[in-house]
């Protein structure tokens, strides 16, 4: 139903929330009639409630109606306070469906104590399962279907873009095209094998290695003094403003700033003066906090390595195994040691992360229950995307720190049809970073002619 309507400038907001099932597999009837019933308001057994925002330039009531979805995972849609960015862009063709998916913002938002509270380690993993990608399509399904949309354009940014390549294998018949930025949901290799999260993290080390490497290049007495804080946390008690005990290990997850455009000036500036007389600043501390801590997400923690999950593999942890392969990565690399080389690590989360971060206090049982799972849902189906008949374009980073070049380009010779631009500048947060020009292309090759 609508509950708020208002303005911003000349653009109309409505909002809606629609309730849904929790478990969609459990309705005991067909994914259709399961949709159809949940738009009119008809839903069996547990249910939450599913939010988006609608967006409408002047003049727009009969646009097309494009959707955005969020990376993440475990991430809530932006929340406008002005219409700027690439919003405005699409905004000239469309009307723009801003999306909560299942456990973010306003949809059955998680947090640590809601994740606790369904019971032992078992009963939590049971419950996170229930807000993965398979999930998150239906409740995009039945919102279309409740706002009476014929077809719409999903627009998937980061695991947005593999909610995305779900959708197409689940549900193509609501889709009139699909843009992705640096999200292909990797499937398998140019030689047809299917990959798995040892592929991609094993891959993604290498990445960021380099990555790191040329941070250092760029900022010679950056690693030196990475190195001392390093080597200082492991000898002497800090604390982070949440109450956690510092470790080196920890300090290395800031390497996820790597990962975005501007991430070596972000590193630069955190690490240019991090102490104060013999200790750690607390402006340092604070810094490190807003990076490290998972207070507003404890959901990507624990689904991060997950959303890699294939039927009848367990990731086992993934992140923390392949590690060990890249000299510099390794979890006891010295800090003190200058003949080897010491790299941050990028976009990995690892179980000591759970005995860390006082956000995912209790959590870590859970975590683990996750990580031993081999009944994961599919993902995506090949024989559907060989198929796949919906307008498509991805715009893939040659530099991405997050989902390896060539495991794009190998699923974009897998979903037919699918036009792959190739992004040579930027890094996994290009959306933010691209001109109006290159957006209104990648709409253009999407829209009939």
């Amino acid at each position: 139903m609508k509950v708020l309507e208002f303005s911003i400038d000349d653009y109309s907001v409505e909002e809606h929330v629609l309730e849904v099932p929790l478990n969609w597999a459990a309705s005991g009837i067909s994914k259709g009639e399961a949709i159809a019933n949940t738009a009119a308001g008809v839903s069996s057994g547990e249910t939450i409630d599913i939010f988006a925002r609608v967006i409408t330039p002047k003049g727009g009531k009969n646009y097309p109606y494009a959707v955005f979805m969020q990376g993440g995972p475990g991430s809530y849609s932006p929340r406008p306070v002005g219409i700027t960015s690439w919003h405005k862009t699409v905004l000239e063709r469309y009307r723009l469906v801003m999306f909560d998916q299942r456990g973010t913002g306003r949809s059955h938002g998680l947090d640590r104590n809601r994740i606790l509270s369904r019971g032992n380690a078992t009963d939590q993993a049971r419950f996170m399962r229930c807000f993965a990608t398979d999930s998150i399509v239906r409740d995009a399904e039945a919102f279309r279907t409740y706002l009476g949309v014929e077809k719409w354009t999903l627009i998937g940014q980061s695991y947005g873009g593999f909610i995305n390549t779900q959708y197409l294998s689940m549900a193509p018949e609501g889709l009139a095209g699909s843009i992705v930025f640096g999200g292909l949901q990797i499937t398998t290799d140019e030689h047809g094998n299917q990959l798995n999260a040892d592929d991609l993290y094993r891959a993604t080390y290498q990445i960021v290695a380099k990555r790191c490497q040329d941070y250092y290049d760029a900022f010679p007495d950056d690693e030196a003094m990475i190195r001392q804080v390093c080597a200082h946390v492991d000898a002497v008690e800090e604390f982070l403003p949440s109450g956690e005990k510092l470790t080196s290990k920890r300090v290395r997850e800031v390497g996820i700033c790597l990962g975005r455009k501007y991430g070596f000036e972000t590193l630069h500036y955190l690490f240019e003066q991090p102490f104060v007389g013999s200790c750690l600043g607390r402006r340092f501390l604070y810094g490190l906090y807003q990076i490290l801590s998972f207070e507003d997400n404890p959901l990507y923690a624990l689904m991060h390595e997950y959303i890699y999950a294939l039927p009848g593999q367990a990731t086992n942890w993934s992140a923390d195994r392949m590690r060990a392969d890249i000299v510099g990565m390794e979890v006891d690399a010295n800090p003190n040691d200058e003949s080897q080389p010491y790299y941050l690590t990028g976009e990995h989360i690892f179980r000591t992360t759970f005995d860390s971060d006082p956000a995912l206090e209790g959590l870590g049982e859970c975590a683990d229950v996750l990580a031993q799972t081999t009944n994961a849902s599919r993902k995506y189906d090949l024989k559907v995307l060989a198929n796949n008949d919906v307008p498509c374009v991805a715009l893939a980073y040659t530099r991405d720190n997050f989902v390896p070049y060539e495991f794009s380009r190998a699923t974009a010779n897998n979903i037919k049809g699918l036009q792959l631009v190739t992004d040579t500048d930027n890094q996994h947060d290009g959306i933010r970073h691209i001109n109006a020009d290159t957006f209104r292309k990648l709409m253009d090759a999407i829209e009939p002619h």
